[in-house]
C-alpha cells in the first residue's frame, strides 16, 4: 500500500495511491486520525488498507497539494557515511559505529515542492536517501526483529550546505526547506526486504546518482544482524568454494586425460602452467576492472566463463584446444580473489570481517579436500569429461545463485573520486610500501607452503627414511589442522587489532616445526602431531594475512589491491616446485626445510616490522 499526506479543500488528509489517482481516506474514515503519523501511531495501517481495498481515485493529482510523506515527524535521526562509494568519494575510512546526526522537521518539504538555498552559502549539496518510518515507540529492540517496528518506507533527498556542515553538522544539515520527503510512503509488507532497492537522484532528468541499498554499510536493522552478513559470506564461500575445485580438477585425472588426447605428461602439464601464467599476468587487471565494473558482475562472469571453458575442454576433444580451454579456465580464476574480497570488505560488518574471511578461506580448502574423491568418482562413472561437466555445472549454479539472491551484493565499490589531491590510486597505490610489502608478504607464504605441501613426502623419506603412509599422515593432518585453524583464526581476528602479532607467533611456531622437520628424525605419532600443530597455527594466520592487506586499502580498490597481493601466490607458486624439486634432484632434501625456514622467517619480520596504518591512511 502507498499511502500520502496531501492538502485539499484547505484541509490535511491522507490517501492510498492507486491507478489514476489518490483514494481520500480521510473521508472514508470520517477523518479519524488528523495525520498520517497519527494513524501510523495508532496501529491503523490495517484500517486504511481495508478502507482503501477495491476502492477508485477520488482526487487526481492536479487537484490535491502534496505534504511530506510525514508532515509531522517526532524525530529525524539520520545515519552518515553509509555507503562505501560515499566513504571513498568524501576520503574517509569506513567508519566502525553509526556515525548518526538529527534534522529538524521545517527542513522538510513535499514531493515537487521547491528546495531553497540559502543566500548564506554556494556549497549546496544533495544525495538521494532512503527514509525509514518507525511504526511505534520502541527500545532496546533485538536487531533480529527491528524491521518489526518498522511502518513503511519513502524517499528522501538530504540536502546539506556543506561549507557550513564542515564547523557543524547540525548547522550545514538543517537549514529550512532542504529535505524533500515522498512522495509517499510504501508499507513494509509491500517491501519485506530493503536491502534490494534501487537508489537513482536525478538533476534536470540527468542521472546524478544510483547505487543499491545492499551497498549500505548499516542496514534499516543495523546490518541485519547475522542474517545478510550469512547470505553474503554464503555466496562469495560457494564461489571460492567453486573455484578451488577447478583449481584441483585435473590433478586426480592426469592419467586418463593423458591417454584421451595420446600426449605426455609434460605435455598435460602445458595445460596447468597455461592457467598459472594466465592467472598470475592478469589478476592485477581483474582487480582494476572488479573496481571499475562492480565485483558482483565480474564474479558471474568469471563463474560462467569458468563453465564455458570446462564445457569446451570435456566436448571438443583436441590437445590444443583443451589447452587454450585451460588457458581461459585461468582468466576466469583471476577474478575470485578480487572480487571476492572487494565484496567482504565493503558489506560485512566490522566486528565480524574476521570470520568472514576465514569462512572464506574455508571453503576454499574445502573445495580443494573434497575435489580428488569427488572427480575420481564421477570419472569412474562417465569419464573425465563427465567430471568436467560437472564442474561446470557446479559454476553454472554458482553463477545463477548470483543472479538470482545477489541482490544483497553491491553492484559497485566506487571509485575514491574526490579523494583529496595527492591521494595514491591506481599504479602508485599497488606500488606504494604497504602494498609492496604485502605482496612479499604472500610470496613468503607461497614459498614456504609450497615446500610443506609438495615436497615434505619425498624430503622425509629421503631424510629419515620416514615411510611414505606415515608422511602422509602427517601432511593430512597438516591441511586438515590448517582448515581447522582457518576458523579459529577469524575469531582472533576479530578480537584483536594487532594483527601482526597473530601472524608473528603462527610463523613462530611454523618455523619451528619445519626445524623439526629437517634436522629431528621423530617417532611417528610425534611427527603426526607436529605437523598437525604447525598446520593449525599457519591456518589460524591467514584470516590475520587478509586483515592486513585490508587495513592499507582504500575504499574502491579492494579488488586491485588483493589481485595484485594474491599474485604473490601465483609467483611462489611457479617458483617453489622448481627450487624444491632442483634441490631434491642434486641430494639436498634438508635445504628444503632450510629454506621453508627462511621464507616464514622473512614473512613473520615482514609482518612485525609493518608500519600501523594511521586512520584514512591512503583515502586522503
Amino acid at each position: 500500500m502507498r499511502l500520502v499526506s496531501f492538502r485539499h479543500a484547505d484541509a490535511a488528509k491522507i490517501g492510498a495511491v492507486v491507478e489514476g489517482g489518490i483514494v481520500d481516506l480521510s473521508g472514508r474514515t470520517s477523518s479519524r486520525w488528523p495525520s498520517l503519523r497519527d494513524a501510523i501511531a495508532a496501529k491503523a495501517l490495517p484500517a486504511l488498507a481495508a478502507a482503501a481495498k477495491g476502492a477508485k481515485a477520488d482526487l487526481s493529482f492536479d487537484e490535491v497539494e502534496l505534504s511530506p510523506a510525514i508532515p509531522n515527524p517526532d524525530k529525524i535521526l539520520c545515519i552518515g557515511l553509509n555507503y562505501a562509494s560515499h566513504v571513498g568519494e568524501v576520503g574517509r575510512q569506513l567508519p566502525t559505529v553509526p556515525s548518526v546526526f538529527s534534522r529538524l522537521h521545517n527542513t522538510l518539504v513535499p514531493h515537487g515542492g521547491s528546495i531553497v538555498r540559502p543566500r548564506a552559502s554556494i556549497d549546496f549539496d544533495f544525495e538521494g536517501e532512503l527514509a525509514v518510518v518507525i511504526g511505534e515507540r520502541c527500545r532496546h529492540v533485538p536487531r533480529a526483529s527491528a524491521l518489526s517496528v518498522v511502518a513503511g518506507y519513502t524517499c528522501f533527498l538530504d540536502g546539506s550546505v556543506r561549507d557550513f556542515q564542515k564547523h557543524s553538522v547540525t548547522a550545514g544539515k538543517n537549514f529550512p526547506a532542504t529535505g524533500p520527503l515522498g512522495p509517499w510512503v510504501v508499507t513494509s509488507d509491500v517491501i519485506t526486504d530493503p536491502q534490494r532497492l534501487e537508489l537513482t537522484t536525478r538533476l534536470n532528468g540527468s542521472v546524478v546518482q544510483h547505487s543499491s541499498t545492499s551497498e549500505q554499510l548499516r542496514a534499516p536493522a543495523e546490518a541485519a544482524g547475522w542474517s545478510r552478513d550469512a547470505k553474503v559470506i554464503g555466496l562469495i564461500s560457494a564461489a571460492h568454494f567453486t573455484s578451488h575445485v577447478h583449481l584441483m580438477l585435473l590433478p586426480p585425472i592426469f592419467g586418463p586425460v593423458r591417454e584421451a588426447f595420446g600426449v605426455s605428461y609434460i605435455e598435460i602439464g602445458a595445460a596447468l602452467t597455461a592457467y598459472n601464467v594466465i592467472s598470475a599476468a592478469l589478476q592485477t587487471p581483474a582487480g582494476f576492472l572488479v573496481d571499475r565494473i562492480g565485483p558482483r558482475a565480474m564474479l558471474t562472469g568469471g563463474l560462467l566463463l569458468g563453465a564455458t571453458a570446462l564445457m569446451v575442454a570435456a566436448l571438443l576433444p583436441h590437445y590444443w584446444i583443451f589447452v587454450v580451454a585451460y588457458a581461459f579456465l585461468g582468466l576466469a580464476n583471476t577474478v575470485y580473489h578480487p572480487a571476492d574480497y572487494s565484496i567482504l570488505s565493503a558489506t560485512i560488518d566490522e566486528k565480524r570481517i574476521g570470520k568472514a574471511f576465514s569462512i572464506h578461506n574455508f571453503a576454499g580448502f574445502f573445495g580443494s579436500g573434497v575435489t580428488p574423491a569427488m572427480v575420481l568418482a564421477i570419472a569412474a562413472v562417465w569419464g573425465w569429461q563427465g567430471a568436467f561437466l560437472a564442474a561446470a555445472g557446479l559454476a553454472i549454479v554458482s553463477a545463477l545463485l548470483l543472479i538470482v539472491a545477489g541482490g544483497i551484493l553491491p553492484r559497485t565499490v566506487r571509485l575514491p573520486q574526490g579523494a583529496r589531491p595527492g591521494a595514491k590510486v591506481g599504479l602508485e597505490l599497488l606500488l606504494s610500501g604497504p602494498v609492496l610489502r604485502n605482496l612479499l608478504f604472500f610470496v613468503c607464504i607461497a614459498m614456504a607452503n609450497g615446500g610443506i605441501q609438495t615436497f615434505s613426502v619425498v624430503a622425509l623419506g629421503a631424510l629419515h627414511d620416514t615411510p611414505a603412509a606415515v608422511a602422509n599422515m602427517g601432511l593430512s593432518g597438516f591441511l586438515l589442522f590448517s582448515a581447522a585453524g582457518v576458523l579459529l583464526g577469524g575469531i582472533i581476528a576479530d578480537r584483536t587489532p594487532h594483527h601482526e602479532w597473530v601472524a608473528a607467533v603462527g610463523f613462530a611456531f611454523t618455523s619451528a616445526m619445519a626445524i623439526l622437520l629437517g634436522w629431528v628424525d621423530m617417532p611417528s605419532a610425534v611427527l603426526i602431531f607436529v605437523m598437525s600443530l604447525g598446520g593449525l597455527l599457519n591456518g589460524i594466520i591467514q584470516p590475520s594475512r587478509d586483515m592486513m592487506v585490508r587495513a592499507v586499502t582504500p575504499v574502491g580498490s579492494f579488488g586491485k589491491v588483493f589481485g595484485f597481493v594474491s599474485t604473490g601466490f601465483n609467483l611462489g607458486g611457479m617458483v617453489a616446485p622448481l627450487l624444491y624439486g632442483w634441490l631434491m634432484d642434486r641430494g639436498q632434501p634438508q635445504m628444503i626445510f632450510a629454506i621453508v625456514t627462511a621464507f616464514i622467517i622473512l614473512a613473520l619480520l615482514t609482518a612485525i616490522t609493518r608500519r600501523k596504518p594511521q586512520a584514512a591512511a591512503w583515502t586522503r
